[in-house]
């Protein structure tokens, strides 16, 4: 350190030394500053002779600048003040081109001769101090003189322990062992009262105590022990009727005592204390009993046991009065049953009162327990329930998960009126589906029961008297030709048909659908529901009128619209069928 020190200060003395070298000459000219000649800014002449060798004459060779020559001398070099600084080198000036240097001036810490005496940073040096732990003040065992502080140093000294942030002068004492504010006095005035815990229960004797930052071994920073060799009495200790404050509150056997019993008080004297006053105590105290039966404290012959009397008294506290006559109900609608709210216990039933109660609504007489429950939202039966299962009226509801108007009977309740989710119709077999259900158009051959009738729809080949033919829809009915059924007339529909069977109608015909024993207008024996040679043989086959025996009769005239729409068949004895693919 000390090394550094100097060669720091070497360095700024060769750096003063040199700044002198450049600053010997006095007054140096405006020719040696680099400046364009005064002369020939001023008119003054620049011959520098004496003033002995002065002739007078007007011209004195320097350059004819066009004004008038004063005659007066330019100013000595020694006197000039080229700075401005009101010093010139003859009045001890050591650098007249700098302003700031001259002997008035003050000397600064900057390692120039600032007043010219000739000295460098005299008596201006500051002492730096090592701020090793950077609180801001320094150990003045190690220092470091210079106008700047190197880094780690500062200006303030005093600190005593240089090791710690929290030591320093004017810091603030902590309870540390250490002198923080380096008065050479170890925490004081912050230091804790501690005490002697003998018991270790957590609580310290008042009579024995330490001061120090931290509680040693054996200590705690509170003295409220009432005991301190048993470590069962304590603040936090549970009192007892054993002759000990064991709780440390200053009451001994007192009535917060664990073991402690409940008196009442017995202000009649018959042994039976009333619940309306009592005491928590170690002993039973004065006008008090270990009991509280006691229903009229002020009255010695009302107690526990005593005769009951009809006096309108409980006299044997039993809450019961006069339970020796009866107890009757106010029966105002007159049934037969009265409201338990009315209930009277007397020697005598008052006119208007019944000893049956049980009745939930005392205005209406078509209420109380032995009436019928029915769907009216009343609690007809008086039994606490409003239009259960068994009133009459009930139905019963299936739940209909799917929303489809139909219900699952395996899961079906009775009430009065169909609760959210269920429905009065039953025979839902897919109860997960809206698609399935009674009612839905059945579609054939899918794997699925969608009319819920026990089976899939399977397409037959025909229900007519042939493969490709089926039977149309009389009556709204899809079955199969029998040639021996009378159908009669009615309204029918190729279309219709066909797509319950999920077809497409592509034509018509008629046939005979029973025999008639040789009329002209029924099926002859040979004919066998096909088209007889006496009978019609009208076809439609793609929209194309066919004859296929010639007969020309008439037999239907409209046919051709049965394969398009719906049509009236009226031939007596002859049915259509329909031609599907």
């Amino acid at each position: 350190m000390r090394t550094s020190l100097f060669i720091t200060l070497l360095a700024i003395g060769c750096g003063d030394i040199s700044a002198k070298d450049q600053d010997t000459s006095p007054n140096p000219s405006p020719t040696d500053s680099g400046g364009s000649s005064s002369t020939e800014e001023t008119g003054t002449p620049a011959d520098t002779s004496s003033p002995d060798e002065e002739t007078g004459a007007v011209d004195t060779g320097a350059h004819d600048t066009g004004s008038t020559d004063t005659g007066e001398p330019a100013p000595e070099p020694d006197t000039a003040d080229l700075d401005g600084d009101g010093y010139s080198v003859a009045d001890g000036d050591c650098n007249d081109l700098d302003s700031n240097r001259h002997p008035g001036r003050s000397e600064i810490c900057d390692g120039v001769d600032n007043n010219c005496n000739d000295e460098v940073d005299e008596g201006v040096v500051p002492t730096w101090y090592l701020d090793y732990d950077s609180d801001g003040h320094g150990t003045p065992e190690f220092t470091y003189e210079g106008c700047e502080a190197l880094e780690g140093y500062v200006a303030t000294s005093g600190d005593c322990d240089d090791s710690s942030s929290l030591v320093f002068p004017g810091g603030i004492e902590i309870c540390d062992e250490r002198d923080n504010n380096c008065n050479g006095t170890t925490d004081e005035d912050v230091t804790s009262t501690f005490y002697v815990d003998l018991d270790d229960d957590g609580y310290g004797d008042a009579g024995f105590t330490l001061e120090a930052c931290s509680a040693p071994s054996g200590y705690v920073d509170n003295a409220l022990d009432c005991n301190d060799f048993d470590m069962s009495m304590s603040p936090d200790g549970t009192e007892f009727c054993d002759g000990f404050d064991n709780d440390c509150d200053g009451e001994t056997d007192g009535s917060d005592a664990f073991d402690a019993g409940t008196y009442f008080r017995d202000a009649d004297e018959d042994t039976y204390g009333t619940p309306e006053e009592s005491i928590r105590s170690c002993m039973v105290p004065a006008g008090f009993v270990a009991n509280s039966l006691d229903c009229d404290d002020h009255d010695n012959d009302i107690y526990p046991d005593a005769e009951e009397l009809c006096d309108g008294e409980d006299n044997d506290c039993d809450t019961l009065v006069d339970e020796e006559g009866s107890t009757v109900y106010a029966d105002l609608d007159g049934d037969g049953y009265g409201d338990p709210g009315t209930e009277l216990v007397t020697c005598d039933t008052p006119f208007g009162y019944t000893v049956i109660g049980g009745d939930c609504d005392d205005s209406d007489a078509d209420v109380n327990p032995l009436a019928d429950e029915v769907c009216d939202a009343v609690d007809n039966d008086c039994d606490g329930d409003t239009d259960e299962a068994d009133a009459l009226g009930a139905s019963t509801f299936y739940a209909d998960a799917d929303g489809d108007g139909f219900g699952d009977e395996d899961d079906a309740l009775v009430a009065c009126s169909a609760p959210e989710g269920f429905t009065s119709e039953a025979g839902d077999c897919d109860d997960g589906d809206a698609g399935i259900s009674p009612g839905v158009e059945e579609i054939s051959a899918d794997g699925i029961d969608q009319d819920c009738d026990g089976e899939d729809l399977v397409i037959p080949t025909h229900t007519g008297s042939e493969p490709g033919w089926y039977h149309a829809n009389y009556f709204g009915e899809y079955t199969t030709f029998n040639p021996s059924t009378y159908y009669g007339s009615g309204s029918i529909s190729c279309p219709d048909t066909c797509a319950h069977y999920g077809l497409t109608a592509r034509g018509a015909r008629f046939v005979c659908n029973q025999y008639t024993g040789g009329s002209g207008e029924g099926c002859y024996p040979y004919n066998d529901g096909m088209y007889g040679e006496a009978n019609c043989g009208l076809m439609v086959r793609d929209m194309v009128l066919l004859t296929e025996n010639g007969n020309t009769e008439d037999c239907a005239g409209g046919i051709m619209g049965c394969v398009t729409g719906s049509c009236t068949e009226g031939v007596t004895w002859h049915s259509v069928e329909c031609q599907c693919e």
